[in-house]
């Protein structure tokens, strides 16, 4: 069972050998050990190697009986090259979260950027852009704000100033600053 914890707690052990260290662990040391042991005793060490798997490897595709059998464990081991890609898939979702996150926010960035030299001139639009680049997405300016902005004759790169204006509803600079 030391072994096992070790196999589990390993940040730097590769899946593979996680499992492994599983099929190890029932074939040569817990089938012989348990095989003449009360039901309830395999089924508590089933549980137990099933539930600490899938706290290692997030996403085992582990059925249900998997918990309650060691011959159910054993059987249900999916290769692990599955879940080398069901961990794949999740980090792939995570990065597509990002990515849609960040294209959203150069979207943004990019419409505020052409709207600013639309109403002011090239120049302005280009250092506006550029001072989009070092503040967060959050406190960048509204389209109300820029078109305040405008109408009062003022520089929209103000308003992405570390000082600059007060913030109005929802941490949006307010239209009259």
């Amino acid at each position: 069972m030391i072994a096992w914890e070790r196999a589990c707690l390993s940040r730097n052990r590769p899946v593979a050998q996680v499992g492994q260290a599983m099929h190890r662990i029932l074939r040569q040391e817990l089938a012989p050990l348990l095989a003449d042991s009360p039901p309830a005793l395999r089924q508590d060490f089933a549980h137990y190697l099933a539930t600490r798997l899938q706290g290692t490897v997030p996403g085992a595709p582990l059925h249900p009986e998997a918990f309650a059998s060691l011959t159910a464990l054993e059987a249900d081991r999916v290769t692990w090259d599955e879940i080398k890609v069901a961990l794949h898939q999740t980090g792939l979702q995570q990065g597509l979260q990002q990515g849609v996150q960040q294209g959203l926010e150069q979207g943004k960035a990019q419409s505020l950027a052409e709207f600013v030299a639309l109403y002011w001139n090239e120049a302005v639009g280009q250092a506006f852009q550029a001072r989009l680049a070092h503040r967060e997405a959050r406190d960048w300016p509204s389209l109300r704000a820029l078109r305040a902005a405008y109408a009062a004759g003022r520089d929209p790169c103000a308003l992405l100033e570390a000082d600059g204006p007060a913030p109005g509803a929802n941490g949006r600079p307010a239209a009259n600053a």
